[in-house]
């Protein structure tokens, strides 16, 4: 029977604060709504209210079949042969990367209701099936870009040496062959070049050099290029204190 980490007094009254604050946007109430549900079927030592390190242990064990990570799981994942000194890695060709799932229904912000997705309304949604109805109908994704990025800026005030400087710095750490080995190291540095998503045979043997399994970084690097490159995408405005516009 599948349990999570959390005491059963505290998943109680998480559950009882979650029906007290599911309440305002739709949107936001369906979100709670759903977190608390998951947290009485979430995988042995796991669930959504485990620490990061357990959702990977329910993962690699087989007890959790999807996690929702950033790019640096993928890579831990390929490369924990090498951090745990392993023979081999028995997860190479066994954990797949996909872009986030999606929903049927948007909200009608005039009457605050959700309805189901039309042409209109969901103008970027994609026909699917599902699995367990067997019914078609458009389902609307927008993928996630994390919730931190790296930037540089250059202070106008300072003399055309000390700008140029700083630009040489930044062009260098941001060359293909420089850049590439953060991509590829585990880091919180994901594919930020055009260059860092190719998948040619040069590329991969880059990849498969580091200890990574061909198959699984065209997936990564594929879906990771469906969601850099989704039209529902959109970016933090990019100014100070800009996250708490969100």
């Amino acid at each position: 029977m599948a349990r999570s980490i959390v005491p059963q007094a505290r998943v109680t009254k998480l559950l009882v604060l979650c029906a007290g604050h599911a309440q305002g946007a739709v949107p936001v109430q369906g979100a709670v709504e759903l977190h608390c549900a998951a947290s009485a079927r979430g995988p042995v030592q796991g669930g959504p209210h485990a620490l990061p390190g357990r959702q990977l242990q329910a993962h690699l064990l087989g007890t959790g079949l999807m996690t929702i990570k950033w790019d640096e799981h993928f890579k831990g994942i390929q490369l924990l042969d090498k951090l745990l000194g392993l023979p081999a890695n028995p997860w190479h060709g066994k954990i797949g990367f996909a872009q986030l799932p999606g929903s049927p229904t948007i909200l009608n912000r005039s009457i605050g209701k959700l309805e189901a997705c039309t042409t209109t309304t969901c103008p970027h949604a994609a026909l699917q099936r599902n699995q367990f109805t067997g019914e078609t109908s458009l389902v609307n994704t927008a993928p996630n870009f994390g919730i931190a990025g790296f930037s540089g800026m250059i202070n106008t005030l300072q003399g055309a040496g000390y700008k140029q400087a700083t630009f040489n710095f930044f062009s260098f750490i941001a060359q293909l062959n420089r850049s590439m080995q953060h991509v590829i190291d585990i880091s919180p540095v994901g594919p930020f070049l055009t260059q860092h998503l190719s998948t040619t045979p040069s590329a991969l043997a880059r990849w498969q050099a580091a200890g990574y399994h061909p198959p699984d970084v065209v997936t990564f690097l594929d879906n990771m290029d469906k969601s850099l490159t989704h039209s529902n995408g959109v970016l933090d405005i990019r100014i100070t204190n800009g996250r708490l516009y969100r």
